[in-house]
């Protein structure tokens, strides 16, 4: 689908296609900073539980596409530890924080500080 729209809509030829090829080869896809992120976080999660659900891929997409361009982020417990332990909140500095109680207190506390 990628390929066929890079080449429909956005007009690639072939060598812009040779180009795209050689920097994810040299690069991989850590130059685009969404599959990065999405790559791993499936990795971490395939690491700790088996199965994915439905409803993982759809938050692990979301985080995906939002997470280059936020200042802060609110997600669930298991994807807020998971972007720690990864370190994305610090390579794409966002401040993490969960549903959690103590952690909606903290972000409760952020936001005061932003408007004041």
């Amino acid at each position: 689908t990628t390929m066929y729209l890079l080449a429909k809509e956005h007009r690639f030829t072939g060598a812009k296609f040779a180009r795209l090829y050689q920097k994810l080869v040299a690069e991989g896809i850590s130059f685009i900073p969404m599959l990065r992120i999405k790559g791993e976080l499936q990795g971490y999660h395939f690491s700790v539980r088996a199965q994915m659900q439905p409803r993982d891929q759809y938050d692990i997409t979301r985080i995906s596409c939002v997470l280059p361009y936020a200042d802060i982020l609110v997600t669930d417990g298991e994807k807020a530890h998971a972007l720690r332990e990864l370190g994305l909140d610090k390579a794409f500095d966002v401040e993490v924080f969960s549903t959690k109680q103590r952690e909606r207190l903290a972000l409760i506390n952020r936001i005061r500080a932003l408007v004041d």
